[in-house]
């Protein structure tokens, strides 16, 4: 079997190259160091597989939106993300859902929904500061589940059913509240996006590419509808579960798929 046949073999099954399938395990690695007091970006570079610092900065900052030093930073500034006000640490329970388009990885912290990903997804669990504990008996996961159950069946549950929790700045906070605003079986463009958050952050303009990073790092996948984002002239990018995955996801819904194509391979 040739290389080249590995290759496109790689892409079938995960929808993505074995390089960047690499740097993103990398990057993940990358995250759990940090999250250590006392630990050096340089020893963290060679520790996860990068001879090159500069080249393990540039590669977190691509796909994280932040250098591995500042995001270490915020990491310790924050630590309310996963304290209580009791100072106490509070727990990631974690269970998964077999679904049409895959095995889905549901978390949450106890109370509410912190994180749905798809397996083999950019970014996964990339906003959690512990590692889950799987437990089938929490509540909103459960919940979760039934949700799920009558959305593959073709109904249209409402998002307002579910305690959702996901973590990000403000920004990103604004670009998935307006996602969740996207009705079942329609999509919008990033850019149309990018209008509306620059309106509500009383600016003149905002960046098309900003709103295409939040919207890829949309932590709950399908419940918050980052599938339905296209691109102006009718691409399918952007999506951190494959491009495959967001077109089985918008047929499902009934979308019209026929003014709208894969990007082209880079």
């Amino acid at each position: 079997m040739s290389v080249g046949h590995c290759e496109r073999l790689f892409m079938q099954v995960l929808q993505t190259t074995p390089y960047e399938y690499l740097i993103n395990y990398r990057i993940k690695k990358s995250l759990e160091l940090l999250g250590k007091e006392k630990t050096i970006i340089s020893q963290i570079a060679l520790e996860v597989g990068f001879n090159d610092v500069s080249r393990f900065i540039q590669s977190f900052k691509k796909r994280m939106s932040i250098t591995p030093k500042h995001y270490q930073k915020q990491l310790f500034s924050h630590q309310n993300n996963i304290q209580d006000i009791r100072g106490e640490k509070i727990m990631y329970y974690q269970t998964t859902y077999k679904s049409p388009v895959g095995t889905l990885f549901l978390v949450s912290d106890e109370e509410n929904l912190i994180g749905l990903w798809l397996e083999g997804q950019k970014y996964f669990q990339a906003t959690l500061k512990e590692d889950p504990i799987i437990n089938d008996q929490i509540e909103i996961l459960h919940r979760t589940k039934e949700w799920l159950n009558r959305y593959f069946k073709g109904e249209k549950p409402n998002i307002k059913e579910l305690s959702l929790k996901p973590q990000g700045s403000d920004f990103r906070q604004e670009v998935w509240k307006i996602l969740c605003e996207i009705p079942y079986g329609e999509v919008t463009t990033y850019g149309k996006i990018a209008k509306v958050v620059a309106q509500k952050m009383h600016k003149e303009k905002m960046s098309g590419q900003a709103v295409g990073n939040a919207v890829g790092h949309n932590p709950i996948s399908i419940i918050i509808p980052c599938h339905r984002v296209v691109g102006t002239n009718g691409s399918l990018t952007g999506y951190a579960g494959g491009i495959d995955k967001k077109i089985a996801l918008l047929k499902h819904e009934g979308v019209d798929m026929t003014y709208y194509f894969k990007p082209k391979a880079r």
